[in-house]
C-alpha cells in the first residue's frame, strides 16, 4: 500500500478547508457542531489502520443521534462533521467522555463549536501519549522526539485494532446464536437438534476464543503472517474451547474460519493485500485431519465445508453480507441454507436431507415476510425430528454479521 506523505502546506490548506466547512454548517444549522479528526504525528495522516480507529469514533458520535453528519476521506486525514440539536456544553461533555473512555480516544480530536462558532475548551488538559504528563507542556518543550511519538501512536492503534476486531468477532458469534427462531440450531427457543449445547455454552465458547482471535489479528499486523504460526494459534484456541465446554464442539469450524479471516484482514490493513485472497492462500496450506465429520463428508461427497469456503475466498459469507444490507438475519440465514452445501447436514442426513432442507428454505423465502416466522418454527420441529442441524450455515451467517460491521473492507468486497 503506497504511503502518502503530507507537507506542511497541505496541512495548512486542509485546516483552512475545515474552517470553511465549519462556517458553512454553522450558518446552515445554527446549532452546535463537532469537528472530528485524528491526532496523528508525522507526515502520514491517513491509512487503513487509522481509518479503523476513526470509524470507531464515528460510531460513538452517532450514538448521540446527530441531526446531520458528513465524512471526508482525505490524504491529509479523515474528517467528520456532526450537528447536534442540544446544548453545546452537553455535547462537549459526551465528546470528552468518548475521548477518555478508551486509550484510543487519546488520538481523537473532537472539537466542539457552539452555534455562534465559539470553541469549547476541555476542563482538564489531555495527557501526553508518551509519558502521561501534560500533553501541551510536552509539545511546547519538545520533550519527546517525533519517532518516539509515532511509535507510541502506532502501538496504540494496533492494540486497539486487536481488541476491537476480536470483540466484533465474538459479538458476531453471540448475535448468531441469539437469533430466534432458527431451524435445527440452538436459539432462544430451544437447543435445536443438539442435546449437549445451549446458548450459555455457545457464549462461553465465544468468550474463550476471544484472546486467540486477538493473537491472530496481532499476527496479521506484525507482517509475519504464516500458516504455521496461525495453525499454532488455532490449536491453542481449540484446546481452550474444548476445555471450557467439557469437550463439546461448539465452534470448531467457526474458530478455523474466523482465525483465517481475522489474520488476513489485519494483514491487509498494513500490506494492502486482498484479505480474501490471503485467506485463500493460507487455507490451501491446510492439512485436513481425516477423523473429523467434515473429512468424512469430503471423502464421500467431495470438496465442501469450512476449508473449501476459505479456499474460495469466503464467497458465501461475502454474499450473505450483501444480503444483510437489505434483509433481516433470519431471511439471510434461509438464503444461506437454500444454497450452501452444509457438511453438518450431509453428515447427519446425507444428500437427501440436504436437498430437502435447501428446497424447504427456498419455499419459506417465497412466503410473505409476516408468514416466515411460523414457517421457520415448523421447520425447526422437522429438523429436530430428523436430527438435522445446519451448523455450517450458522457459521456463514456469523461471518457475514462480522463482515457487515467492517466498512474498511468495501474496497475488497
Amino acid at each position: 500500500m503506497p504511503t502518502v506523505k503530507i507537507s506542511l502546506q497541505q496541512m495548512l490548506d486542509a485546516r483552512e478547508r475545515r474552517k470553511q466547512r465549519q462556517d458553512e454548517l454553522l450558518s446552515r444549522f445554527s446549532l452546535p457542531l463537532v469537528c472530528f479528526t485524528m491526532n496523528i504525528a508525522g507526515d502520514e495522516k491517513n491509512n487503513a489502520r487509522i481509518r479503523v480507529a476513526f470509524n470507531y469514533g464515528v460510531e460513538q458520535l452517532l450514538k448521540s443521534n446527530p441531526i446531520y453528519h458528513v465524512l471526508f476521506d482525505k490524504a491529509t486525514g479523515m474528517e467528520g462533521y456532526f450537528v447536534f440539536d442540544m446544548d453545546a456544553k452537553r455535547v462537549k461533555s459526551f465528546t470528552t467522555g468518548i475521548e477518555e473512555q478508551q486509550p484510543i480516544g487519546r488520538l481523537f480530536d473532537m472539537d466542539v463549536l457552539s452555534a455562534d462558532g465559539t470553541k469549547l475548551e476541555r476542563e482538564q488538559q489531555r495527557s501526553c501519549l508518551v509519558c502521561g504528563g501534560q500533553a501541551a507542556a510536552c509539545a511546547r518543550n519538545r520533550e519527546h522526539g517525533l519517532e518516539v511519538v509515532k511509535g507510541c501512536t502506532d502501538a496504540l492503534i494496533d492494540e486497539f485494532i486487536c481488541s476491537y476486531l476480536s470483540q466484533l468477532a465474538v459479538d458476531a458469534l453471540k448475535e448468531e446464536v441469539a437469533l430466534t427462531p432458527k431451524a435445527g440450531l440452538v436459539d432462544g427457543n430451544n437447543n435445536g437438534s443438539h442435546t449437549d449445547m445451549d446458548i450459555a455454552l455457545f457464549n462461553l465458547s465465544a468468550d474463550t476464543l476471544r484472546p486467540h482471535f486477538y493473537q491472530a489479528i496481532k499476527l496479521g499486523l506484525s507482517g509475519e503472517l504464516s500458516f504455521d504460526k496461525l495453525h499454532g494459534i488455532g490449536i491453542a484456541a481449540e484446546t481452550d474451547m474444548l476445555c471450557a465446554t467439557n469437550g463439546v464442539n461448539t465452534h470448531k469450524g467457526a474458530n478455523y474460519s474466523f482465525l483465517l479471516l481475522l489474520s488476513a484482514i489485519s494483514d491487509s490493513l498494513k500490506s494492502g493485500n486482498n484479505p480474501f485472497e490471503t485467506a485463500s492462500q493460507l487455507a490451501k496450506r491446510h492439512f485436513a485431519p481425516k477423523s473429523t465429520h467434515g473429512a468424512m463428508v469430503r471423502q464421500k461427497y467431495g470438496d465442501s465445508g469450512v476449508v473449501k469456503e476459505a479456499i474460495d475466498g469466503f464467497v458465501h459469507a461475502r454474499q450473505a453480507m450483501r444480503w444483510l444490507s437489505n434483509e433481516d438475519a433470519s431471511s439471510v440465514l434461509l438464503r444461506i441454507m437454500s444454497t450452501l452445501v452444509d457438511t453438518n447436514v450431509l453428515y447427519r442426513g446425507g444428500e437427501e436431507m440436504l436437498v430437502w432442507l435447501q428446497n424447504r428454505s427456498k419455499e419459506i423465502l417465497a412466503f410473505p415476510q409476516e408468514q416466515r416466522k411460523n414457517a421457520i418454527l415448523e421447520l425447526d420441529k422437522q429438523c429436530i425430528e430428523k436430527n438435522i442441524s445446519p451448523g455450517g450455515c450458522a457459521d456463514i451467517l456469523a461471518l457475514a454479521l462480522f463482515l457487515s460491521k467492517l466498512c474498511i473492507l468495501e474496497t475488497f468486497i
